[in-house]
């Protein structure tokens, strides 16, 4: 989990630093850009919390726990993620695409936040 999280943190500073030229790489478009680039902020994030809810799920799978990671999985990430994004979207005041990629950060990092205890819970029991 430390690895993940050192190199997904790594790789999301160099997009989230780097996202001018980044996106320089892929359009001209003015407002495309203008678009593009307060995304790549989120990507930062969007990066560790996936890490780490990769990381703890295929830990659980070799532990033979698999139902509990799903019932997370649906809550973070079609709750909160698709859920919550297509709220911050299209909802009153509506962010864009900017409340979609909030959103679904924040359903990666609640699965990564919710999957890294219940696997310190099973790591536990199972010393």
């Amino acid at each position: 989990l430390s690895l993940a999280a050192l190199t997904a943190a790594a790789v999301g500073a160099v997009v989230a630093l780097a996202r001018g030229p980044i996106v320089g790489l892929y359009t001209d478009n003015a407002a495309t850009a203008a678009a593009a680039l307060p995304l790549l902020v989120w990507v930062w994030f969007f990066h560790l919390g996936d890490a780490l809810q990769t990381v703890a799920a295929y830990v659980l799978r070799a532990y033979q726990v698999a139902t509990v990671p799903m019932v997370i999985y649906v809550v973070a990430l079609w709750g909160l993620g698709i859920g919550g994004g297509y709220a911050l979207a299209f909802g009153p005041g509506g962010a864009g695409a900017l409340g979609f990629w909030q959103a679904a950060t924040g359903g990666l990092l609640m699965a990564a936040v919710l999957l890294g205890w219940l696997l310190q819970r099973v790591f536990n029991e199972n010393r």
